[in-house]
């Protein structure tokens, strides 16, 4: 009984992996920004994940229901990442219950550090993706796609592409440190105040 239960556990998972990475509601490649090795060792490099209609993706903190999107990156010895750059997420509601992610297409975005002693004339970049995609149902998303970049002095993008790019940098969240935290203790309570100084009010 428990080895066929197994079993049937194993083949339900394998199923859902199996949709996921077949699923035609989403698409994930990677894509590559405009570099120069004049100006820096550094590539700008994507995962755009492509939904469509109707579909989303969560954020990496997916809020009140989801699972979190999730990357790792299998690189070539000597080659390193940075950490993903998310751009501020929608929010989804669902009977009182918050969500954050995104719809139509999302691109996140990293760094790509190329040491000067590096040998090979190409880099091979191998996303794992995993995430979860929702409509009126939701499945699994996991998946890996890989890409060869050509190493050269100079390399140009696609205009579309390089405007993909532009675009999610504008929409990546800022760090705001003027605000002010105070605590003011009062008989049984006690009350935290947080002011922006260069606010006018």
């Amino acid at each position: 009984m428990k080895k066929t239960l197994k079993i049937l556990v194993f083949l339900i998972i394998s199923s859902l992996q199996l949709n996921a990475q077949q699923t035609p509601s989403a698409i994930a490649k990677i894509i590559v920004d405009s570099y120069s090795f004049e100006k820096s060792r550094s590539i700008p490099v994507g995962v755009l994940i492509e939904l469509e209609k109707g579909w989303h993706l969560y954020w990496r903190n997916s809020g009140d229901t989801g699972i979190p999107t999730s990357i790792e990156f299998d690189l070539p010895e000597g080659i390193s990442i940075s950490e993903i750059h998310w751009p501020v997420p929608k929010v989804f509601e669902y009977e009182g219950l918050a969500s954050y992610g995104y719809e139509k297409q999302v691109l996140l975005i990293a760094e790509l550090s190329i040491p000067e002693n590096y040998q090979s004339n190409s880099v091979l970049i191998t996303a794992n993706v995993k995430s979860l995609i929702c409509k009126d149902v939701c499945i699994p998303f996991n998946t890996t796609v890989s890409q060869e970049i050509k190493l050269t002095n100079a390399f140009s993008t696609e205009d579309e592409i390089s405007k993909l790019f532009s675009q999610t940098r504008i929409n990546l969240p800022e760090a705001n440190n003027d605000f002010e935290l105070s605590i003011i203790p009062d008989k049984n309570d006690i009350s935290i105040v947080i002011e922006n100084p260069s606010i006018d009010v």
